[in-house]
């Protein structure tokens, strides 16, 4: 693992030792399941593809046939695909962990994510009728403990034609802020003529930003207007930004409420074991994986730490202050 190397950073030291002794023989391990989920899953999946193929060409069930055919071959894909991610899912359980404790972090892939409802209450995310959790990271930065997790969020329709639709997928992240606030905050994305449709309730009023710039960017609203204009300082909003590029994301939203900084990103699913069609044992698959853990430590400097100066474009950690 030679190319980790370059990511200077002092929770990764030794982290090439660790990898021979440890996850190596792990991975290894677990090529067995993962060639073996593979192979069930293709063959569940090719068997009932098959058999829908004879029944769509001999139409058995006369005008049922074709409807029968499409349903055997959906339910031969997604049962291959649950068979699949289900020894991931295993596998992630195994691998995260132990990465994790080695990095001074805690890793738990069944979260139970109590923080949401406080997301909720202010907007941060939509209503929904079901929400899938994974893979939250706890840990510590600066002095400040903070929580990220990935979720997606379903709404199901009623009716004759019952479907369920996607409104979230994205990370959620908590933070202990080390400012000290009493009132309660919430800052989005500029979203034009749908702004008044984004406040997160009649307590609020709309807070101003410190520049044109971020006003074009930013909508606000505030119980303690005060507060609000000290919280929202231009360095904040920067990092806010910083956050969205870091996750390459979109509609970032973020509230101070409870002694807490709440945030919500639309982003691709972060701190992946990755893809099961490639073989496991392969140093570059972990490579990647810290190549997410040091966007992540990243991403917590850059809400916690001082800075020196207004921040131009995207900055990384050298650009921060070695203190707390």
């Amino acid at each position: 693992m030679a190319s980790v190397s370059h990511l200077q950073r002092p929770e990764f030291s030794g982290f090439e030792a660790f990898y021979v002794s440890e996850l190596a023989p792990l991975l290894a391990q677990h090529e067995v399941t993962r060639r073996a989920a593979l192979f069930n899953g293709g063959v569940f999946a090719g068997s009932l593809g098959m058999l829908a193929l004879v029944i769509a060409m001999t139409s058995p069930l006369g005008a049922f046939s074709t409807e029968a055919a499409k349903g055997l071959a959906f339910a031969g894909v997604a049962v291959g695909a649950f068979i699949v991610r289900q020894a991931r899912r295993g596998i992630a359980s195994d691998l995260m962990p132990r990465i994790c404790e080695r990095l001074g972090l805690t890793y738990n892939d069944r979260p139970q994510a109590p923080y949401v409802a406080v997301m909720r209450e202010l907007g941060l995310t939509p209503q929904a009728d079901k929400t899938y959790f994974s893979s939250e990271i706890v840990g510590e930065r600066g002095n400040v403990r903070f929580t990220i997790c990935h979720a997606r969020m379903v709404r199901r329709s009623t009716g004759k034609n019952r479907s369920q639709r996607t409104v979230f997928a994205g990370q959620l992240m908590v933070l202990n802020y080390p400012t000290k606030f009493r009132g309660k905050t919430v800052v989005k994305r500029d979203l034009g003529v749908f702004n008044g449709l984004a406040s997160p309730g009649r307590e609020f009023r709309r807070v101003g930003m410190a520049s044109n710039e971020f006003e074009r960017r930013f909508e606000a609203w505030s119980t303690d207007q005060v507060e609000a204009r000290t919280l929202l300082d231009p360095i904040v909003l920067e990092r806010f930004l910083e956050l969205e590029r870091l996750y390459d994301g979109k509609n970032f939203r973020a509230a101070f409420a409870e002694g807490q900084l709440f945030a919500a990103i639309e982003a691709n699913e972060g701190l992946s074991i990755g893809s099961m069609f490639t073989p496991l044992a392969n140093p570059k698959r972990i490579e990647n994986l810290l190549k997410e853990f040091d966007a992540l430590f990243d991403l917590m400097d850059i809400l916690v730490r001082p800075v020196d100066g207004k921040i131009d474009g995207a900055f990384r950690v050298d650009h921060v202050r070695s203190g707390g």
